[in-house]
């Protein structure tokens, strides 16, 4: 149990080490939710404010069983399969910094309230594992596996807009669309300029494909 509880603090202080002038216990007065929503914004916290967010957290999961752990980290937006040697690290990172970006740009775009924020990033977190469980069990399969893929991941961004329009006002719904659109349009140059008409087929499968079909994520 405690290499448990050590393995758990080392995956929070990767997440949480990464301007806003934090004391230290300037969190200890916030329930886990307003944590969860807070981790979002810690690029934007000073060196002081960090560290006491990342001990504040790691001070909680401490008290807190195993099960309830895996739960909190799980809405920090943390992977916590277990990592494979010598790239959890990486891939915990990696995960936890497309779900921030995201949310960053989102909060800002669509001047969310705070009620809104831990709604959308527990419905964008949703959308980011299935898509990375989609893309997996798709690597090596035929084209007619691709083909299922397409049409799942469509349906999975139509079904992850219809969640949001239920927490989003219909102004902020737009924004969020026109958004979706720039990340597909950025996303296609981004093909184009990796290899030209071969490259840009070979992934298309998987995302450029799916962005250009329209109404969903691009991301």
């Amino acid at each position: 149990m405690k290499r448990n509880v050590a393995l758990f603090l080392a995956v929070a202080g990767i997440i949480l080490s990464g301007s806003v002038d934090l004391q230290a216990g300037e969190f200890s007065g916030y329930s886990n939710d307003e944590l969860i929503q807070r981790q979002s914004e810690r690029q934007n916290m000073n060196e002081e404010g960090r560290k006491a967010f990342r001990e504040e957290v790691q001070r909680r999961m401490k008290e807190m069983s195993e099960k309830e752990r895996l739960q909190f980290l799980k809405e920090m937006g943390v992977d916590v399969s277990r990592p494979e040697k010598g790239k959890g690290s990486d891939r915990v990172s990696a995960r936890s910094t497309e779900l921030d970006k995201v949310m960053g740009d989102l909060k800002g775009r669509l001047s969310l309230a705070e009620n809104q924020t831990l709604e959308v990033r527990k419905i964008i977190k949703a959308y980011l594992d299935k898509k990375q469980t989609l893309m997996e069990e798709a690597k090596g399969q035929d084209q007619s596996a691709k083909r299922k893929l397409r049409s799942e991941m469509q349906k999975l961004r139509e079904d992850t807009e219809k969640r949001l329009a239920k927490t989003l006002t219909s102004e902020q719904l737009e924004k969020y669309r026109k958004y979706e659109e720039e990340q597909r349009e950025t996303m296609k140059s981004e093909r184009g300029s990796k290899g030209g008409t071969r490259s840009g087929a070979g992934k298309g499968g998987h995302g450029g494909g799916m962005g250009r079909r329209g109404g969903g994520m691009g991301w």
